[in-house]
């Protein structure tokens, strides 16, 4: 029944359990009988589902029903009353005479009153029991702060019930106020709006409900909610509106509260770009905040209310995925909801969300309500995947970049089933010239267009990726590995054809270097860094690509550990001056020697120059060793002119010894010291180390001659000295390299070579000394085109300088 979820039900069952006069509430237009209390049902012989489906007239006599509803038509319209005295039947059919009272009740929209039935007696005892109904009324009215009022059109005067008058901010005993003093109670803000829905409700004559504020005395406002229902004659006329009131300003302090936090939560979700749902899964409804509908793309006021409506929005590839995440949180009272899927708004845009939830559960485990959030994270994941690009993608190219190719080649490297792999790392030719003269924009172009032919002719490869400014890297792995000679001939092959950039067209070479695993490298770097020796030996050689082979890696980290010794061995005396002595090609005369250095290493024994040098010489360790041969050459020449021998050794100087600051007074003070001059000491500088730094090496060979010193040119021959140069030079002496000279006996190019820098030499007042006479066929080859001096094995190994006097001993004995 409608009364049944109005808020009088409460105050009605306590009202039907307290009172011993039979009640009995009736729809006052229909006469309907909506309950009964337990004293009506014992005295009409009714259970309680007996009243249902039944109307006042059917407690009166039937022929008196016609006269009796004119009554109660007439007695509804007014205050509460007695109906006088009316014949009721019992369900056993027993007839007893009742005196009828009829109270109109204000409480829920539909208009409502109550009917006391007594039986015949004393009117004193029928007025009793009446007043005793009333002060209960009342008394309930204050126990739910419920207060009822009445306004009588006719009189204009508003009776209020004792609790009407607390809500309204008045002190009883007042009873009545006129309807335009009643009106003055409502804030002044309100009061056109209450006339209004109060007029509006005596036009239609239908039930009402409002709201508005109050002005108590102390000036206090105060929210009363009302609802009621109009009263008319028989010609339907409103004789009276009656109402309940309550005063609610404290719920709709909290409902404002509320709202308030609500709006705050909704501010706080659209600043954090975060939205909350709720899934109720025994209804399968669902409800969603506002920034969670325009995260999921759909209006407010129209979002999907269920789960089907729901999946129609999500991306189709993702559709299973997510209901795969929700069945098992569902599933798993452990698990919770988070996934990251794709929506579609209503536009056709595509977003990505992320969303998570927990699942609520019922006593007895069944899952009845999902909680979660979502998050609109297209942002992220396309920042993500910028940044993604940016590690692991080149930007010129589009290419997997060096960091990339690694990743592939560390998931090769550790792969349970081992497989070859061969590693291509590729160098464009001339491309910085060509970038350098086109610019950075074109040079871009160029590049792209490498990058292409690259990976097109690569097709192949596991991955194909630009590692440095000009070098690609390629990855061939399984059979594909045994190919690599044939891969290497295609990608050599693919750049015959030219680029074309600005209607011109440019020719680039390439130079590749390869490593192989698992033989040559079980891990990334090693791999790595042998391909790159074998990219550098193919750089350095006339060969298109070269293999990693040990014995051509000069950068093997047992030569490293060399370097980080050699100034430890310096300090503890491990490096000795040999000597291999310069004999005159005419008389066999000894004219002087060349100053050799070897280590002798504590555990690894003696090591050969050709180990050391090389890895020394870029570094500022050789500044370190050439002053230590110096010391050692003037120290054994001082020795030597006690026994007699005045003969000079010469210090090999490389091109960072020329450039050093402070090397002539270097020397000057070494002499100095041991009372020399610059006879003792002759100064050897390689071909190749003088065209390094041209200008600054002749300078600095000028001033080193004019103070005396002699200076040779080893290994003429090999390097790339013009004649303009070698005219320039302040040089004494020409050593030919023995490459030519060991193999003038037997190849007539060299043998040119060799005679044709004697002839040179000698035009230029040069001496000539010729490196390499390890037999006596080549010492009288070299006598016989007119060299000057010899020097190699056919005269003397290098031997320790202690040893030299002893064997220039032997020597000139022979010869004498």
């Amino acid at each position: 029944m409608a009364l049944q979820s109005s808020p009088g039900t409460t105050w009605w069952r306590i009202l039907r359990s307290l009172n011993l006069l039979p009640l009995i509430i009736f729809d006052a237009t229909s006469l309907k009988i909506l309950m009964a209390n337990h004293a009506a049902g014992e005295f009409y012989g009714f259970a309680q589902k007996d009243w249902k489906e039944r109307s006042i007239l059917d407690l009166h006599v039937q022929s008196d029903t016609s006269i009796v509803r004119g009554s109660y038509a007439t007695s509804l319209s007014a205050h509460a009353r007695a109906l006088g005295k009316w014949r009721h039947q019992k369900k056993n059919g027993a007839i007893v005479l009742m005196n009828v009272f009829v109270m109109p009740v204000s409480f829920g929209n539909k208009r409502i009153a109550m009917l006391i039935p007594c039986e015949d007696q004393s009117q004193d005892g029928i007025g009793t029991a009446f007043r005793q109904t009333e002060v209960e009324m009342q008394n309930l009215q204050e126990l739910f702060a419920l207060g009822s009022w009445r306004w009588d059109i006719a009189e204009a005067k508003v009776h209020l019930s004792t609790q009407a008058l607390l809500n309204f901010g008045m002190i009883p005993p007042i009873n009545s106020i006129s309807f335009a003093d009643f009106m003055m109670l409502t804030h002044h803000e309100d009061r056109a709006a209450l006339a209004s829905q109060l007029e509006e409700a005596l036009d239609h004559q239908a039930p009402f409900s409002l709201e508005h504020r109050v002005v108590w005395p102390d000036n206090s406002i105060h929210v009363v909610q009302e609802r009621g229902y109009i009263i008319a004659d028989q010609e339907r006329r409103a004789t009276a509106l009656v109402a309940g009131a309550i005063e609610i300003t404290a719920q709709r302090s909290i409902e404002q509260a509320l709202r308030q936090t609500e709006n705050d939560l909704n501010k706080a979700q659209e600043i954090a770009h975060v939205g909350s749902w709720v899934w109720d899964i025994r209804k399968d409804v669902r409800t969603w905040s506002d920034e969670t509908c325009r995260i999921l793309g759909f209006a407010p006021h129209c979002p999907p209310r269920n789960s089907t409506s729901f999946l129609e929005i999500i991306h189709p590839e993702d559709r299973e995925a997510h209901a795969r995440a929700r069945q098992r949180v569902l599933d798993d009272p452990n698990a919770e909801f988070d996934i990251e899927c794709r929506v579609v708004h209503r536009d056709g845009s595509v977003r990505c969300i992320h969303a998570m939830g927990k699942v609520e559960r019922d006593a007895t485990g069944t899952p009845i309500k999902m909680i979660g959030t979502v998050q609109d994270i297209t942002d992220k994941k396309e920042a993500e995947e910028r940044i993604h690009r940016l590690a692991f993608f080149d930007s010129i190219t589009g290419l997997p970049n060096r960091v990339q190719l690694r990743h592939a080649l560390g998931s090769l490297l550790q792969s349970p089933t081992p497989q070859p792999i061969a590693l291509l790392l590729i160098d464009i030719g001339r491309f910085s010239e060509i970038a350098y003269t086109l610019g950075s924009a074109n040079a871009e172009s160029l590049l792209r267009d490498v990058a292409a032919r690259i990976s097109s002719t690569c097709e192949g490869a596991s991955i194909v990726a630009r590692v440095g400014q000009t070098e690609f890297g390629a990855v061939y792995a399984g059979p594909g590995a045994y190919l690599y000679a044939k891969q290497v001939r295609q990608i050599h092959d693919s750049f015959f054809t030219p680029f074309g950039v600005r209607t011109i067209e440019y020719e680039l070479g390439v130079k590749i270097g390869v490593a192989l695993a698992p033989g040559q490298a079980a891990d990334v770097d090693t791999l790595l860094r042998k391909a790159e020796v074998a990219l550098s030996q193919a750089r350095q050689s006339d060969r298109n690509f070269a293999v990693y082979h040990p014995d051509e890696d000069p950068y093997r980290p047992q030569r490293l550990v060399l370097l980080g010794e050699f100034r430890k061995a310096v300090h503890e005396g491990q490096l000795m001056l040999y000597c291999q002595p310069k004999a005159d090609l005419r008389t066999g005369e000894i004219h002087g020697a060349e100053a050799l250095v070897r280590w002798v290493h504590p555990t690894l024994g003696l090591i050969s120059p050709s180990q050391f040098i090389p890895l020394i010489e870029p570094t500022e360790l050789v500044h370190v060793l050439s002053r230590f041969m110096l010391q050692e050459a003037v120290k054994h020449h001082f020795s030597w002119e006690k026994q007699g021998i005045r003969l000079p050794l010469a210090v090999n100087l490389s091109a960072r010894n020329l450039c050093e600051a402070g090397l002539e007074e270097y020397l000057q003070d070494l002499l100095q010291t041991w009372g020399g001059d610059p006879e003792w000491v002759g100064l050897e500088i390689t071909e190749n180390s003088l065209m390094e730094e041209a200008g600054v090496s002749i300078a600095k060979l000028q001033s080193l001659s004019d103070k005396g010193f002699r200076l040779f040119i080893d290994d003429f021959g090999i390097g790339y000295s013009s004649l303009s140069y070698l005219m320039r030079l302040p040089v004494d002496v020409i050593k030919i390299d023995q490459c030519f000279t060991s193999r003038m006996l037997s190849d007539r190019g060299a043998a040119s070579i060799v005679k044709s820098t004697i002839e040179l030499a000698h035009n230029l007042g040069l001496e000539v000394v010729a490196e390499g006479a390890e037999n006596r066929e080549t010492w009288n080859a070299l006598q016989s085109i007119g060299c000057d001096e010899a020097q190699g094995y056919f005269i003397s190994r290098p031997l320790p300088g202690a040893e030299f006097p002893d064997w220039l001993s032997q020597w000139r004995a022979v010869t004498a």
